[in-house]
């Protein structure tokens, strides 16, 4: 349960995300895209640019049988002036967008959609000693419960450089293959293809994605950027590794 404590420094934090907030607003208003864009309420980035810039082509397919398009969505991020940029799923007139609560020293992203639900969540966790490494071992060993094979779980790269919490790929291959092998390195172990980290922005991040072919939010696509201090951004934002 949250102490006071806890409760009143998530409510410091989302005072000064939504004060962020409302001048972003306020500067996307006065700004003019081609094609009739609207700005980033946040960043007050055209899309087409932000796009561009900052993100690749989406890994997953559109719901086309919703008529969905790929479009870029942002979310700020508490107790900084950094923002979450993704690509989000449009469908009609509805954007799939990423909700934020938690506190700063564990961000919980919840994506919102009629179409798609809740399936899409995103943890971020800062980084120990500058060791994303050693930030996946102990955010996850501290949620394994018991689990008989806990001592077998560990960080594993991937390939495409992201991570897993997972078991050695020859034990996993032993288990009943009834239930993936992650199921037994707790919580933010890995599972099948549907759960990930990744580590940016000064954080390690868990991705646990839905188990549908399509996503409200593209997962490869989730970038963080911060105020550009250096003069070679794009409007006063640049990505932070």
């Amino acid at each position: 349960m949250p102490t006071k404590i806890d409760r009143i420094t998530t409510a410091a934090v989302f005072s000064v995300a939504m004060s962020f907030t409302s001048y972003g607003e306020a500067i996307a208003q006065t700004t003019r895209c081609p094609r009739g864009e609207t700005a980033l309420r946040l960043t007050s980035l055209c899309p087409a640019e932000a796009r561009e810039a900052f993100l690749s082509n989406p890994v997953g397919e559109a719901y086309k049988e919703k008529s969905c398009r790929w479009v870029v969505s942002e979310t700020a991020l508490p107790g900084s002036e950094d923002v979450l940029l993704y690509l989000a799923q449009r469908c009609g007139n509805e954007t799939a967008k990423l909700e934020i609560s938690g506190t700063p020293n564990a961000v919980v992203l919840q994506s919102k959609s009629t179409v798609f639900g809740d399936d899409v969540k995103i943890r971020g966790f800062p980084l120990l000693k500058g060791d994303p490494k050693l930030t996946i071992n102990t955010v996850a060993r501290a949620h394994l419960k018991g689990s008989p094979r806990a001592r077998q779980c560990a960080v594993r790269d991937k390939d495409d450089g992201n991570f897993t919490f997972s078991l050695p790929p020859a034990v996993a291959a032993k288990l009943d293959k009834d239930g993936p092998g992650g199921l037994h390195c707790g919580n933010f172990g890995e599972r099948d293809d549907s759960s990930h980290w990744r580590n940016f922005g000064g954080r390690v991040w868990h991705f646990e994605l839905g188990q549908d072919a399509w996503q409200s939010i593209d997962s490869a696509n989730v970038t963080l950027l911060q105020r550009d201090t250096r003069g070679d951004g794009l409007k006063g934002w640049r990505v932070k590794y």
